[in-house]
């Protein structure tokens, strides 16, 4: 049987699942935008958008194109 648990693809999807659900009750409470964690110019000035901005989606339909 295969174990889901350790599956690479299971986890990521987990981790871009949450954070997409992290990042729409921020937008819905006003306390986060996407511009806050998607990749900007320069760098420099949010360095921390390097790794969001790969688990951050536009919407539902984003998120399930990536994941597919």
């Amino acid at each position: 049987m295969i174990n889901l648990k350790n599956s690479p693809t299971i986890q990521t999807t987990i981790v871009i699942v949450t954070a997409f659900a992290a990042q729409f009750i921020g937008g819905v409470t006003g306390h986060i935008s996407i511009e806050d964690v998607s990749l900007a110019l320069p760098v420099e000035q949010d360095p921390w958008t390097v790794i969001t901005s790969v688990y951050t989606h536009r919407g539902v339909g984003h998120l399930t194109g990536n994941l597919i």
